[in-house]
């Protein structure tokens, strides 16, 4: 039975954001006051949750406007650009908020994501490396290491990575999607429709038809 491919897209943004644990609901005001730079990264970060990457990037650039200092405010402008698809001013923008905080695993997870996607893997593993030294249960930064360890062939690594992640997250279909994967390619069909029909049951479609076309006697 021919082997499927592993898939590089499961390396995928982590979505949520920093600014979570230093932004803090504005009081009421009148409305012409004007905003903060911690009002405009909130603002900022519901826009990108809500897919308006163009207006958070407009947010994020007032807030460095008003504190140049803020790694939160580049953070939020790479994310932006990251998601407009301007790779080169994403990862130049992940490197100022990195810079600013050294301790941001999100931040490192991001620009890791970045340099994946232009063909620096070996980049994204430092990344990711230093990601996981900061926060040892980021199940997303382990699932997106197991891709970029997959697509340079370090099968057993990835292997370990898919499997922290599912350790961390039992809930984590992407994480069982590609452990399955890797599994196939180390020749364990076995385990590959054990992930895929756990992947399946968790919601991914696409898992569901592989484990019909290859698992099922």
């Amino acid at each position: 039975m021919r082997s499927r491919p592993f898939i590089n897209k499961a390396f995928q943004l982590f979505l949520a954001l920093s600014l979570c644990s230093v932004v803090h609901a504005a009081p009421r005001t009148p409305a012409a006051r004007q905003l903060s730079a911690q009002d405009l990264l909130q603002q900022g970060q519901i826009k990108i949750k809500k897919g308006q990457p163009e207006q958070a990037l407009l947010d994020a650039r007032k807030a460095i406007e008003l504190d140049p200092q803020s790694s939160d405010s580049y953070f939020l402008l790479a994310r932006a650009q990251h998601d407009m698809g301007l790779k080169a001013d994403a990862l130049r923008n992940y490197d100022k908020s990195i810079e600013l905080n050294p301790g941001n695993a999100i931040a490192l997870s991001n620009r890791a994501l970045v340099k994946g996607s232009l063909g620096d893997l070996k980049g994204a593993l430092i990344d990711l490396n230093r990601a996981l030294v900061i926060d040892p249960k980021f199940a997303a930064a382990y699932l997106n290491r197991g891709v970029a360890n997959g697509a340079l062939n370090n099968r057993k690594a990835a292997l370990d990575d898919f499997s922290q992640a599912v350790k961390i997250n039992p809930r984590y279909a992407d994480a069982y999607r590609n452990r399955g994967i890797t599994k196939e390619l180390l020749g364990d069909l076995k385990g590959a429709c054990s992930d895929w029909q756990i992947a399946a049951k968790l919601g991914l479609k696409d898992v569901q038809q592989w484990y019909t076309t290859q698992c099922r006697p």
